[in-house]
């Protein structure tokens, strides 16, 4: 049985950093919406640069939806750099959005649960 996405969303940074993202730094903004149930960053095979992209799943859907009203096109700042957060749900994504990377010959992701990370 496939994994729902339903409470998944996936997150671009525009433009893309050259430097690693840290998980937190995301974690922070999504939070503010509602619980994170986990999140991958994917940074590149070096793991000391961004590829850009990663993922929140969200405790409710109503929360995955709600960021995506709430967060996309929103400016962040990181390392004295601003960027645009590009936010949608990532069920749209797995319909075949020609906006996501594609690559998985060198992504790294660092998955957490975040309940795990409360123990």
């Amino acid at each position: 049985m496939p994994k729902s996405t339903d409470n998944t969303v996936f997150v671009r940074l525009v433009p893309t950093p050259q430097l690693k993202v840290m998980r937190h730094q995301i974690e922070d903004i999504f939070s503010q919406i509602g619980p994170i149930k986990k999140s991958s960053w994917i940074n590149s095979g070096n793991n000391e640069s961004s590829k850009g992209y990663g993922f929140v799943k969200y405790v409710s859907q109503d929360d995955a939806k709600f960021s995506v009203e709430d967060l996309h096109n929103t400016k962040m700042q990181m390392e004295g750099k601003e960027y645009t957060l590009k936010v949608e749900l990532a069920s749209a994504q797995t319909e075949g959005s020609k906006d996501r990377p594609s690559s998985s010959h060198e992504k790294r992701t660092r998955d957490v649960d975040s309940q795990n990370d409360e123990a």
